[in-house]
This record gives structure tokens, sequence and C-alpha cells, in this order.
């Protein structure tokens, strides 16, 4: 049986050292399916809009937790419904990618319409990783 449990100083080294790597990156939102995983490429996916992450992207991490810093509203390049996002760096690598909805998701929309010249803002987007019992 697995049961791996990071210490506070290792799960805020962690999630610190994944966070650098989003600064002066994109938050990019796209409609269609997630990819299998990080490494996957997009293929048939629509970017929706493009956000442009401050340095640094993220707070410290504490208790494993990093949360996104200030960002500018971006302007919607397509119309569809937001369905994942994806970081990444300065240099256009993925970080990591996660779901969108409206409630129980990595990241929740109060609508997940986006539209055409529309802008479109981030606020309360965390990076996560568990400690010692989580």
């Amino acid at each position: 049986m697995l049961n791996t449990r990071l210490g506070d100083a290792s799960a805020n080294g962690a999630c610190n050292a994944i966070a650098a790597r989003a600064n002066g990156g994109t938050l990019n939102i796209y409609a269609g399916s997630q990819p299998a995983n990080g490494n996957t490429a997009i293929s048939s996916q629509v970017l929706l809009v493009s956000i442009v992450l401050s340095t640094p992207a993220f707070s410290p991490a504490v208790g494993g937790v990093a949360s996104l810093n200030s960002t500018s509203p971006a302007t919607a390049v397509a119309t569809g419904t937001a369905s994942f996002f994806r970081i990444a760096t300065l240099l256009g690598d993925q970080v990591w990618d996660g779901t969108i909805g409206t409630s129980g998701c990595d990241v929740n929309f109060p609508s997940t319409s986006i539209t055409v010249g529309q802008p479109v803002g981030v606020t309360g987007f965390m990076l996560a990783i568990a400690e010692a019992g989580n």
C-alpha cells in the first residue's frame, strides 16, 4: 500500500517550484476535451482566451497552497464553452492543466460561456500540493 505524506516544508517547496514555472507565462482557457495529461498536445481544442501571468505568478505557498497573483483581464479570441485550462511557461512549455466549470472544478466561473471580444479575468485560482494527513 502506498501512503506518501509530505512534510510542510516539502509540500511548500514542491508547490513553489511548480508555481515558479508559470512566472510570466500564460493561463490558457480552452473549449473541448481536456487532454489525457499535461504532456498531451493540444489538438482539436479551441483556445478561447490567453491570460498573461505576472512574475511572480503565484504567492509563496503556505500549507502546500499557492494563490494566483493579480492578473489583467484578457480579450477572448473565440466563442465557446470553457472546459479546461492549461498553464504554460514564458517559452510555451506545458506546466499543468485542470478543469473549468461552474462548481466542483479546478477553476470555477459564474458561467463557462465565453464570447469573442469579451474580457475574461480570473480570481481565486490556487495550486495545491497535499501535505501530511491531507
